[in-house]
């Protein structure tokens, strides 16, 4: 085998170590999101339930309704209910099967994005909110 040979070879051998290396810390990142995703979704749940209880309190108080205060409030009620039926769908109970648990898991995750996308949404609205209040109080 020629010194060329040789260093091919190795280079070769470095490529495949890589390539482990890479797909080892790919495997390990998806199974620390798959185990990790139902407390996330149990989270994200509790924080948009908080949301609508609060979007529903800000829109019983007659001094703060304003046409854009409720304008805010519809857009962010009719949202959190959404997602929080959407993620609801996702949350599993201890009573389910293995199976059950492992499908609604792989739909958190591949629905994390849209998630994602609308909790900024709501936190935009909320921003939105406290400025048109801020703004009443003042």
């Amino acid at each position: 085998m020629s010194g060329l040979e040789i260093f091919s070879v190795a280079a070769s051998v470095v490529q495949v170590a890589q390539l482990s290396l890479s797909l080892v810390t790919s495997l390990t990142s998806l199974y620390n999101s798959i185990r990790g995703a139902p407390g996330i979704m149990h989270a994200r749940l509790d924080q948009v339930r908080t949301l609508i209880e609060i979007s529903r309190q800000i829109e019983s108080q007659p001094q703060l309704q304003t046409p854009k205060v409720a304008t805010i409030i519809s857009t962010c009620l009719r949202e959190s209910e959404g997602l929080r039926a959407r993620i609801q769908d996702l949350v599993t109970e201890t009573k389910d099967s293995k199976l059950k648990k492992l499908g609604n898991t792989i739909g958190g995750l591949l629905m994390e994005k849209k998630i994602i996308g609308i909790l900024q949404r709501l936190e935009e609205g909320k921003t939105s909110l406290i400025l048109c209040i801020t703004q009443i109080d003042s």
